[in-house]
């Protein structure tokens, strides 16, 4: 169902009273809230897919605490706005399809464990390519762009701790001198697959490296040396074909950025790179 205003989608939903509705988007939020309120009301029957999560925990308890003590008037007010949205789900899907071993908490349904998005563009891609085989003449990495527009940050003012995003100018700069020293050292190209939601700007603003067409995506990380990322989902593909991972990392990105950055780096027994520093 295509719409672009809120009576739209539930003019639309009223024509398919027997419908049951697999939902894609979040459960959280004043929009999302009257979605799920009108489903509700009208008697519908939703579930929910869940999948795509990487091994990144919540903020643990010493986190916390070492965290509103740094930040005191920051956590008080993250506690009260707890307090005050303490009130029952709006969203009471029948079930969850989940790829992740721990999926939404707060919902006491029945969950149905299915197979991740990637993987099953693996299988799509596995079939269709059965008996054809590719090999890159010339040696590259694959950098899994990663774009400073990304919408996780426009929700970082409401974060604890607080943060800003990352500047354009320090995110490229930071990046762009490690593709720079990259290149250098092992003498092997780099090749960027898009983001989704990226920006021509921001493709425009990555030096020393290759953009590529983001449809030749499985094709680009099966076929490369091993890929690079902060912390990107889409490294269960370079996961699948047992590449090496680069995890890269400097000081000017956000607290969750590079907490990500740390736990799925340490998951895999890797450090990650500071992009800043010479490469050796």
């Amino acid at each position: 169902i295509n719409f672009f205003t809120l009576n739209e989608l539930t003019e639309k939903l009223d024509h398919f009273k027997d419908a049951h509705i697999i939902s894609l988007i979040p459960t959280k939020g004043k929009i999302y809230d009257k979605i799920y309120e009108h489903l509700n009301n009208s008697k519908f029957k939703y579930s929910l897919v869940l999948s795509g999560n990487v091994p990144v925990p919540t903020l643990k308890m010493d986190e916390i605490l070492f965290l509103s003590l740094k930040y005191p008037l920051h956590f008080l007010k993250k506690v009260k706005n707890r307090f005050n949205n303490l009130q029952p789900a709006i969203c009471k899907p029948q079930y969850i399809f989940t790829s992740s071993r721990t999926s939404e908490s707060q919902f006491s349904v029945s969950k149905i464990k299915i197979p991740s998005y990637d993987y099953d563009e693996l299988i799509s891609y596995e079939r269709a390519h059965k008996n054809i085989s590719y090999n890159s003449k010339k040696k590259y990495f694959v950098y899994l762009e990663t774009p400073p527009s990304h919408p996780d940050g426009l929700y970082a003012k409401d974060r604890f701790p607080p943060e800003k995003p990352c500047s354009e100018k320090d995110w490229f700069s930071g990046l762009n001198y490690f593709f720079k020293n990259l290149v250098k050292v092992s003498g092997i190209q780099i090749k960027v697959l898009p983001h989704p939601r990226t920006t021509q700007k921001c493709l425009d603003s990555l030096k020393y490296c290759e953009i590529e067409n983001r449809n030749k995506k499985i094709d680009l990380i099966k076929n490369s040396s091993g890929v690079i990322t902060q912390a990107s989902s889409a490294i269960s593909f370079a996961i699948y074909y047992d590449k090496p991972i680069i995890f890269i990392d400097q000081n000017k990105l956000t607290f969750h950025n590079r907490r990500k950055i740390k736990y799925l780096s340490k998951y895999f027994n890797k450090v990650p790179v500071d992009m800043k520093k010479s490469i050796n």
